[in-house]
């Protein structure tokens, strides 16, 4: 199994956004971090930017990764497949105020996202910026 096959569910799951494979966490950064999935909302019912880190199994890095986007997007969520769900801590997920999603066919939201409070504007702002200049690419591809 591969991450992406995990995608398709996750779209499901929030209708309202539109939503934009592995967009890098900043222009200045250090380091080469991405996203595996950013969301952003297509319409008026949400402001929320949030992120979703998809792992097959290693629960552990995909919470310190979940946990890093705290500083980048609103809400952050870590996906997995349903069967790796019960190996998880998930009292450390929301004690971060990380989201869980369990996927198997269609996903669902096992433990929901607390709001950062951490979101360091220049880095949301940098990741909205991408994602719409994403999206006028495909606009006039």
């Amino acid at each position: 199994m591969k991450e992406y096959e995990l995608y398709s569910p996750i779209f499901e799951l929030f209708p309202n956004h539109d939503f934009y494979p592995e967009v890098a966490a900043g222009e200045r950064s250090r380091t080469t971090k991405t996203i595996d999935l950013i969301g952003m909302p297509i319409d008026g019912t949400s402001i929320d930017l949030i992120s979703i880190e998809v792992k097959i199994r290693d629960w552990r890095k995909v919470l310190k990764q979940a946990s890093d986007n705290r500083f980048y997007v609103d809400l952050s969520f870590a996906a997995l497949p349903e069967s790796q769900i019960p190996q998880l801590d998930l009292s450390m997920f929301k004690s971060r105020g990380v989201g869980v999603i369990s996927v198997n066919g269609v996903a669902e939201e096992v433990v929901p996202a607390c709001r950062s409070a951490y979101v360091r504007s220049s880095k949301r702002d940098f990741i909205i910026r991408t994602c719409q200049m994403r999206r006028m690419e495909v606009r006039y591809a």
